[in-house]
């Protein structure tokens, strides 16, 4: 073979490395994700809209919106079998008739939720769906994005109110997932006054059984952390009542400390607890809320705030555990380690009778 047949071996190659960098020299169009507008009170008020934001104008035909009951959970695989309340209802010009929207500029929606879905105290999980488009480039965001949205009730007691929740001990229980999965187990002493007023002293609690899931409420298997890794956390808040018998809580903003691993510790900032008091199976009260907060700070990055479930389910006295608080006369319980006390905590409304 002679030196003159070789660049004809050359010629391919060369043509395939110029389509390969022609091909990765392409411009990218981002898809429009769509964001929650956080209330700052970490829920709605009903009546009032909401916002969705979009990172890229969107062809708004391409919205499409589903509105789920909260336990369906907000991750892309449903944590519960459910059917949907509305939708999906496609595109701004085809509302569903519970539902009305307002597009802004391509780039934000307002949404209006009718009664019942958007009466006080309502939870419902929003999902954009997955075929949103930008509205020049049509690339699409290809995944359902998952929000929870709850509206809120009264912020103010009521004297005039006789608010029967079951006083006692209460294991909330819940878990972050960003930036890093967090489990909150908090063993609670909970006393709630006829006029809605409501305090709470809540201990870390720890799943002692390794064959549990840590999200475990079930107080045979939960001890309180008495270690200095244990923490406390106080906070008040208040309960509604509607003309048709429906309770609804709502707390004043805290924040929480968790300690994750080693040295490192999160921060959630701006804490609220939303929920409804139902009644379980056994009979008992039962908190079926969500937890929200602004931000979260955690090896001193800030990550924005969410929402996520908390459920607090009521203790017997015969199953409650050693070291739990106790409002009016030992708050900390059996916790060591962090445990701050707020100078005006409780009211002196709340401990007459002890």
């Amino acid at each position: 073979m002679s030196f003159c047949s070789r660049p004809r071996f050359f010629v391919p190659l060369l043509l395939a490395v110029v389509l390969i960098v022609a091909t990765a020299c392409e411009e990218y169009f981002p898809p429009p994700e769509p964001h929650l507008v956080r209330s700052g009170a970490g829920a709605y008020t009903a009546g009032n809209a909401f916002e969705i934001t979009f990172s890229e104008e969107i062809d708004p035909d391409t919205l499409e919106l589903t509105l789920w009951p909260s336990d369906r959970g907000t991750r892309r695989v449903a944590a519960a079998d459910v059917e949907p309340y509305v939708g999906p209802c496609t595109g701004v010009s085809n509302e569903c008739s519970e539902l009305s929207l307002q597009l802004a500029e391509f780039d934000s929606v307002h949404i209006t939720v009718d009664e019942p879905l958007g009466a006080m105290g309502s939870h419902f999980v929003l999902e954009v769906g997955a075929g949103l488009t930008a509205r020049d480039s049509q690339a699409a965001t290809g995944v359902s994005r998952y929000f929870n949205v709850r509206y809120r009730g009264p912020t103010d007691p009521d004297p005039d109110a006789n608010i029967q929740v079951q006083n006692g001990t209460y294991i909330f229980g819940g878990s972050v997932n960003h930036p890093m999965r967090a489990v909150l187990t908090l063993v609670s002493d909970v006393k709630i006054l006829p006029d809605g007023r409501m305090v709470v002293a809540g201990a870390k609690g720890d799943v002692v059984d390794d064959d549990a899931p840590d999200t475990s409420r079930d107080p045979n298997i939960i001890e309180i952390d008495d270690s200095e890794r244990g923490w406390a956390l106080f906070f008040s808040g208040l309960v509604v009542e509607t003309d048709d018998g429906r309770r609804f809580m709502e707390t004043e903003v805290f924040d929480v400390v968790i300690p994750v691993l080693g040295h490192l510790t999160l921060y959630m900032e701006e804490v609220r607890l939303f929920a409804e008091i139902t009644t379980d199976d056994r009979g008992h009260d039962f908190f079926d809320g969500t937890l929200t907060y602004e931000r979260i700070v955690l090896g001193g990055e800030e990550f924005e705030g969410d929402s996520t479930p908390l459920l607090g389910e009521y203790v017997p006295p015969e199953d409650e555990m050693a070291g739990i608080p106790e409002i009016c006369s030992n708050p900390c319980g059996a916790v060591i380690g962090q445990c701050e006390i707020p100078e005006d905590f409780p009211h002196p409304d709340f401990c007459e009778d002890d």
